[in-house]
């Protein structure tokens, strides 16, 4: 007998790719209230709210698809997308929950002086790099060898983040010039939360890829 044809690898494929664009979307706007204009900062955080609000949504819809299976479905088919919703449920929930915090912080900032000169150049440029690789783990969102190997290249951009968390780390301890505790604080966070946010986003890319095997 013919098995089914199991169509939750490409929506789960596709449900991703949506929710890291949504996820870029949030970071965006939160990191414009932190290091852009703050004539936009209040229409800026409205927008990442919104933007965390849907990718909530977006969370609840990839848990779905994981119970849509069709009637006769193979066992290891049945297998391969529940591992694979195991780890890309944790992935968006740190996501979510990595960009909430970054856009809590971005707004308790907005009444606060700027970051000194230093540190806000420092982590204006992890978030930009933050953005990029979100954005690139997005597109391989595809039931394709290619973008397989393609989201797997992706780790050693994590390694490239994560050396801008320790920069960011030692700018702050090194005390020259000192940094205020308040802003130390803010600045230790979101290098952790930006960080985390990279390490997820490629976390789910990789493990998209492995419905395509």
């Amino acid at each position: 007998m013919t098995q089914p044809d199991d169509q939750r690898p490409q929506r789960l494929a596709d449900q991703l790719a949506v929710s890291l664009h949504v996820v870029r979307t949030a970071l965006s706007r939160a990191s414009t209230v932190l290091f852009g204009d703050e004539a936009a900062a209040e229409d800026s955080m409205k927008a990442a709210e919104q933007a965390l609000h849907e990718l909530r949504e977006e969370i609840e819809e990839i848990e779905e698809i994981a119970l849509a299976a069709p009637y006769g479905a193979s066992e290891s088919s049945d297998v391969r997308v529940t591992v694979a919703v195991v780890h890309l449920g944790g992935d968006m929930e740190r996501l979510a929950k990595l960009t909430q915090q970054i856009a809590e912080i971005a707004w308790s900032r907005w009444s606060k002086p700027p970051l000194p000169a230093h540190l806000g150049a420092a982590a204006e440029t992890m978030s930009g790099g933050v953005l990029a690789l979100v954005a690139r783990a997005g597109e391989t969102m595809k039931l394709e060898p290619a973008a397989a190997e393609a989201a797997t290249a992706l780790d050693r951009h994590v390694g490239e983040i994560a050396g801008q968390q320790r920069l960011l780390d030692r700018l702050l301890v090194s005390g020259d010039p000192p940094v205020d505790v308040s802003d130390a604080v803010d600045v230790a966070l979101l290098g952790r939360c930006y960080e985390g946010c990279a390490r997820h986003a490629v976390s789910a890319a990789c493990h998209v890829a492995m419905l395509a095997t």
